[in-house]
């Protein structure tokens, strides 16, 4: 069962999804394999609906985590080690 808090997040998408996030809220109800399957279950179930849902993050994504940032925040942090 997906805690209200992880279906919450899905829907409103007010923080970024996290899976350890939604496996701490859950407090060891479900595994964290199981409890990506479920959610995965559910985009599957209504791709229209995830569809939708994912499209005003599109741009966030691509910007946040265009290989060019990525690589740079890997650099950052492979110089603070």
């Amino acid at each position: 069962m997906v805690s209200a808090w992880c279906e919450r997040l899905v829907v409103e998408r007010s923080l970024p999804l996290s899976v350890t996030q939604c496996e701490r809220s859950e407090a060891g109800e479900t595994g964290g394999v199981e409890h990506g399957v479920e959610l995965l279950r559910k985009v599957a179930a209504d791709l229209d609906g995830a569809r939708r849902r994912a499209a005003p993050l599109r741009e966030r994504v691509r910007r946040d985590y265009a290989p060019p940032v990525v690589a740079g925040k890997l650099l950052a942090a492979l110089d603070a080690v």
